[in-house]
């Protein structure tokens, strides 16, 4: 399992939960093609969300799981994320 900050799922430009099960969807329906190339996922992030389950039963096609753990690293109540706070060096006196 992977855990992953919501700061960097907010940067990546796409909805992160929704591309990692667009990408496990894309695995289940490879299982049953032959001389397809694998499904590539558009970001290794989503990628390693997304894990090989092996079949409890001889001769069942692998299961895939998304497997992640979003951490809330955002301030609660400010739905903008986190203010850019300048910098400000001390002043000599």
């Amino acid at each position: 399992m992977i855990t992953v900050r919501r700061s960097d799922i907010d940067k990546l430009g796409f909805d992160f939960e929704a591309e990692v099960e667009n990408f496990r969807q894309a695995k289940l329906a490879h299982r049953y093609t032959t001389g397809e190339p694998a499904p590539a996922a558009r970001h290794p992030l989503v990628e390693q969300a997304v894990v090989r389950v092996p079949p409890q039963e001889d001769g069942q096609p692998d299961e895939f799981a998304s497997e992640y753990e979003i951490i809330e690293d955002l301030p609660t109540g400010d739905p903008e994320g986190p203010v850019d706070t300048p910098i400000v060096p001390p002043t000599l006196q």
